[in-house]
């Protein structure tokens, strides 16, 4: 499954690689590094919707990816920037998919919306992720009616209608 992952953004010609050390984790899929040239970059990790920190278990999913990247060196495979100027990508620790880690440990949703950035294969592996998580029960699945964020987001925008 994480060999899949690894290859995700491989087919694309417009994919830039960056290098950094993760400075700041904002939210359960949010990541700020540093690089060599001390720019920050603004993360946004392709695939996953982690809750919003003050949904619940937003919290548990910052903290989980703060406990596994904080501090450390991670490299970023990157096709584009988003509407708020974060740059989308896939995180890796070494050769580990951290996104697919997320989805894995139960951290966060497979964010269907962002797949046109992900091979087939990577696809399929971030879907077993999230298929194996719910059975087991992991993280935000030990919830019986989880609530998605792209929900709680589209339901705060309503409200400031």
């Amino acid at each position: 499954m994480l060999g899949a992952a690894l290859a995700a953004l491989a087919a694309s010609a417009s994919a830039v690689t960056i290098t950094g050390t993760v400075s700041r984790v904002l939210d359960g899929d949010t990541i700020e590094i540093s690089t060599v040239c001390n720019t920050v970059s603004r993360i946004r990790m392709i695939g996953i919707d982690a809750p919003e920190i003050k949904q619940t278990y937003g919290i548990e999913s910052r903290d989980a990816l703060a406990a596994l990247i904080m501090g450390k060196v991670v490299r970023v495979e990157t096709a584009v920037n988003d509407l708020y100027g974060r740059t989308l990508g896939l995180v890796y620790i070494d050769d580990a998919d951290v996104n697919l880690y997320q989805l894995m440990s139960g951290n966060a949703w497979y964010y269907v919306q962002g797949k046109r950035y992900l091979t087939h294969p990577a696809r399929n592996a971030y879907e077993d992720a999230v298929t194996q998580a719910k059975a087991a029960k992991n993280g935000l699945w030990a919830d019986p009616f989880p609530v998605a964020p792209w929900v709680i987001r589209k339901s705060l925008s309503e409200q400031g209608k």
